[in-house]
């Protein structure tokens, strides 16, 4: 995935209609034919232009690539003929510039059709959330220490969150449960004084043991219980999906809650540091 700038495809095709829109001389003397000098900076502009968009830009043509490329021969053949000119006030002819206006027509015609047919599309808000946001930096609708305290989860909190951007809502739901339970068994490590649970341990199992042996909070456990009777056990089936992306929303607020009340007891990850060369004895 890569971000567009869509004022890019507006500039290109503004540069590149321009040299459709020149007026040449058609007999000697007409009046309003355009000048070596007033052709020469549109025609290597829309060179320029056509250029980065066919062989350096996102925008991988198909179709288009190859009357585009015909299109900058004639353009590369025009200006060289226009450099040629003995005065700058020599007027662009006919005969000089018709198979460039051809070319870029036909140009026109052809990419009209290819980027009706191409794959871009529009990203609409999700409620109040900012859509670059949730896109690039979706852990920032998490808690600030997630980054410090269980950063093992940030992966799947920006997966997360890009789902609901992209209105993929049972993606966004395994995410967002992959994350809490990372979160949980940080948790748990906090809480149980250093007991040992199975790597493996679902949510359920981590949040009865919790219960057996009162690790934690009440209030934490209850929310955990909920979560796993209202949102886990509906989606960790492969047969059962979220309908739309209100519902994968409504998961991320009940988890970004508890995740949130987690964090304040877990403690901040030090990381591993080699230790100091002090240099030989």
């Amino acid at each position: 995935m890569q971000r567009i700038d869509a004022y890019y495809l507006y500039q290109f095709g503004h540069k590149l209609h321009r040299i459709t829109e020149i007026n040449v001389e058609y007999y000697e003397g007409q009046d309003g034919a355009v000048t070596k000098k007033n052709s020469i900076f549109p025609l290597k502009e829309a060179e320029r232009a056509l250029r980065e968009f066919l062989h350096h830009s996102i925008f991988d043509m198909k179709i288009a690539r190859s009357p585009g490329d015909h299109l900058l021969l004639q353009i590369s053949n025009v200006v060289k003929i226009c450099e040629g000119y003995s005065s700058d006030d020599e007027k662009l002819k006919f005969y000089d510039f018709s198979s460039t206006a051809a070319a870029a027509r036909e140009f026109e015609a052809v990419l009209k059709a290819e980027l009706g047919r191409s794959g871009i599309f529009l990203v609409a808000p999700k409620n109040a959330m900012d859509t670059l946001l949730l896109i690039e930096a979706g852990e920032q609708a998490f808690p600030l220490d997630l980054h410090s305290k269980v950063p093992s989860a940030i992966d799947d909190v920006k997966q997360a969150m890009s789902c609901i951007a992209f209105e993929l809502p049972t993606a966004a739901a395994f995410h967002l449960h992959r994350a809490n339970e990372t979160v949980l068994k940080s948790y748990w490590d906090a809480v149980s004084n250093g007991e040992k649970i199975s790597k493996n341990a679902t949510m359920g199992q981590i949040v009865k043991n919790m219960e057996d042996k009162d690790f934690g909070r009440e209030e934490i456990r209850s929310s955990l219980r909920d979560i796993i009777r209202l949102h886990r056990n509906p989606t960790i089936h492969p047969e059962q999906k979220l309908n739309d992306v209100e519902e994968a929303i409504n998961l991320y607020g009940a988890i970004r809650s508890i995740v949130g009340f987690m964090l304040r007891e877990i403690p901040i990850v030090t990381p591993d540091l080699p230790e100091p060369y002090l240099g030989e004895a």
